[in-house]
């Protein structure tokens, strides 16, 4: 028998329907195609039962699942089922297949949150696949972008895992290192959520001369540590310094400075130990400085929401002991002062030495 075609005119659609109607395949003359089931609990649109399923009564579409739980899921049949390999046959969801991008920037992506139909343009996030390579299989990157404005503003990429395994976060070239992290203003803030003042913090491993070798620490005191018993280290090298001399005398300076023992205002349990830069301002001024006050400054002043205060001046600051605001705080060069104290001790040194052959 050959095959008969039955299609709709220019003016009649071709309905099949149950007899109320509310299960109906509809074949318009349009060219459209609209499948109509009923709206309750088990009168859902299927295909082969379980490789399609689309709830009636919530609209929830199943792949692989006859009780999808959200707006999609995707399953493989229940019990052990789950692939233990990965491969691209075995994966729940794949973006792309034969395409690539015309110049090794393909960009397969999948968009978040509010669109006002076909008014927007941008999505307000995205996360996704972009080439870096079209030779061969191809290669690329992950990358996820955010926006923070409430425009129709194409957003920022925020974050990048790169074909070599680099993560960075506010570059789109993280070359140098297996994380680096980008940014104009405050670039890390590390919490351990412990009262203890004697918690480590950081630890930092080597594979040299032992595998998983502790290199350096950093506790919660603000003790930094390493191996050697050194707290940090930096190029000293003659070939690269001009106009060596011998510094002048420190000793008479030093003595001059008091050491005092304090509590600060943002850590007022733990008492500490040091200079206070005024008092070493009034001996050797060249090793205190200014600091101007901004968002990556400790105790800087936020509302409710974590925006900056700002003070008369339109500046962030910080609090002192009696309430006043501070846009400007001073520092101390203690690294300078460590050599300073190198020098005084030379000196100490030469007077006992003098003292003894008298």
């Amino acid at each position: 028998m050959a095959d008969r075609t039955i299609k709709p005119d220019d003016t009649n659609d071709l309905v099949l329907q149950n007899n109320d109607g509310s299960a109906k395949l509809e074949l318009n003359e349009d060219q459209t195609v609209k499948v109509t089931t009923g709206s309750d609990a088990g009168e859902d649109f299927t295909i082969n039962t379980s490789q399609l399923v689309v709830e009636g009564d919530t609209g929830n579409v199943g792949i692989g699942n006859t009780v999808p739980q959200g707006k999609l899921t995707i399953s493989e049949a229940s019990g052990n089922n789950a692939p233990s390999t990965i491969t691209s046959a075995n994966t729940y969801l794949h973006l792309g297949s034969g395409d690539f991008g015309p110049s090794s920037n393909g960009k397969f992506m999948i968009g978040f949150g509010f669109i006002s139909g076909a008014t927007n343009t941008n999505s307000p996030a995205y996360i996704g696949y972009e080439e870096s390579s079209t030779s061969g299989q191809t290669k690329g990157d992950l990358t996820f972008l955010t926006r923070d404005v409430t425009t129709d503003t194409a957003p920022t990429e925020r974050m990048r895992i790169n074909s070599s395994g680099n993560v960075g976060i506010g570059t789109d070239n993280p070359s140098s290192s297996k994380l680096e992290v980008h940014n104009s203003g405050r670039t890390l803030d590390v919490y351990r959520t412990t009262t203890s003042n004697t918690s480590m913090l950081i630890a930092g491993y080597s594979d040299y001369g032992v595998t998983k070798n502790l290199v350096f620490e950093v506790w919660t005191s603000g003790s930094v540590y390493n191996d050697t018993g050194v707290y940090t280290t930096f190029p000293s090298d003659e070939r690269l310094k001009t106009e060596i001399k011998e510094t002048s005398s420190k000793l008479d300076k030093l003595l001059q400075i008091p050491i005092k023992s304090y509590y600060t205002t943002k850590n007022p349990e733990f008492k500490k130990m040091g200079v206070i830069a005024q008092d070493l301002e009034k001996v050797m001024p060249s090793l205190v400085d200014f600091v101007n006050v901004d968002e990556t400054t400790p105790m800087v002043q936020k509302d409710d929401e974590g925006q900056l205060l700002l003070n008369d001046e339109g500046k962030p600051y910080v609090l002192d002991k009696n309430g006043d605001k501070l846009s400007k705080i001073k520092y101390t060069k203690d690294s300078l002062l460590l050599f300073c104290a190198i020098k005084a001790i030379q000196e100490l040194s030469a007077k006992v030495t003098a003292l003894e052959n008298a």
